[in-house]
């Protein structure tokens, strides 16, 4: 997720304020820059991207819970 991309879908320009967050919230979240350019110069712009995670049990019933209420099956 990039800032710019965020401000599409969330139409906010505070994506910074929500990976803070997440962080404090104890959610891994990696920080990338990368180099880029616009109409006026070369930039550099933050990537974030969710950490590796380790699936215990209760998350795996949790991704199937998900998909039982998506399939309607759950209410």
């Amino acid at each position: 997720m990039t800032h710019r991309r965020f401000d599409g879908l969330a139409r906010s320009m505070r994506a910074s304020v929500y990976i803070k967050r997440l962080r404090d919230a104890g959610w891994s979240i990696e920080t990338e820059l990368v180099a880029g350019a616009n109409r006026f110069e070369r930039v550099r712009y933050a990537v974030y991207r969710l950490a590796d995670i380790t699936i215990g049990t209760a998350e795996e019933e949790f991704v199937i819970a998900c998909g039982l209420a998506a399939e309607g099956v759950l209410p």
